[in-house]
């Protein structure tokens, strides 16, 4: 609970602050999110506390810890480094909202504002700024990988429309031949078709050349429409 005798410009400016305050307050991005809950909770329940008040929560928090530590060693409980994701063990609980009020101590003992404030709080700024950062790279690689898949998408889909299908009649010496080599290499005859103009080229001349080849199996054509992008 914030004392509103604390504030100088009276419950409006409470109300105000409380709201920037709740907008404002962060955890350091790089530690646990536990330990960020942590410095966020001792952030809020700082504001507009003044010298003496948080001095005095400074001192309950090491008693905390100190109170954590005995319950720990009377039940002889352990706990996995895993843990400190989920919330840690409460001692480190304990000592994670201790630093924290540790560093708001200071903080106001160096001078500034009469009351505390995480808008005026340079550490919280700067932990704050980190996370616009991530965010925005966060945001960048998505941003890649959309232009990515959709820029594959777009390839898929000219490939399909560059393609040609065709029927085709030919005269009887040509399709004994075709369907020849067709059973030969277990083929059909359009898949050796197929291949054969594959592997055409232009010749040196003005003419076709086509290069000694075995023909074999190869995968069908896919959908003639791209995929979604997204």
């Amino acid at each position: 609970m914030i004392a509103l005798r604390t504030w100088p410009e009276g419950p409006a400016a409470v109300a105000a602050a409380a709201l920037h305050a709740l907008n404002g307050a962060t955890g350091d991005p790089a530690a646990p999110w536990a330990q960020q809950t942590a410095q966020r909770v001792v952030q809020l329940a700082a504001f507009g506390l003044g010298l003496d008040e948080i001095r005095a929560r400074t001192a309950e928090a090491w008693e905390d810890v100190l109170g954590a530590q005995d319950v720990l060693g009377a039940q002889d409980v352990l706990f996995e480094e895993d843990d400190e994701e989920l919330g840690g063990s409460p001692d480190l609980s304990e000592r994670w909202r201790h630093a924290e009020w540790q560093r708001l101590l200071e903080l106001v003992t160096a001078g500034g504002a009469p009351l505390y404030e995480p808008g005026l709080d340079p550490q919280v700024t700067a932990w704050t700024e980190q996370r616009r950062e991530q965010r925005q790279q966060v945001q960048a690689a998505e941003e890649a990988a959309r232009a990515e898949r959709a820029a594959r998408a777009k390839a898929a889909w000219q490939e399909r429309v560059d393609e040609l299908q065709l029927e085709l009649a030919l005269d009887a010496a040509t399709g004994r031949r075709v369907r020849a080599w067709a059973q030969r290499y277990g083929l059909s005859p359009a898949a050796i078709v197929h291949q054969l103009v594959q592997h055409a080229t232009d010749g040196p001349g003005s003419g076709l050349a086509v290069d000694e080849f075995t023909p074999g199996p190869h995968e069908a054509s896919g959908p003639a429409c791209p995929a979604d992008p997204e």
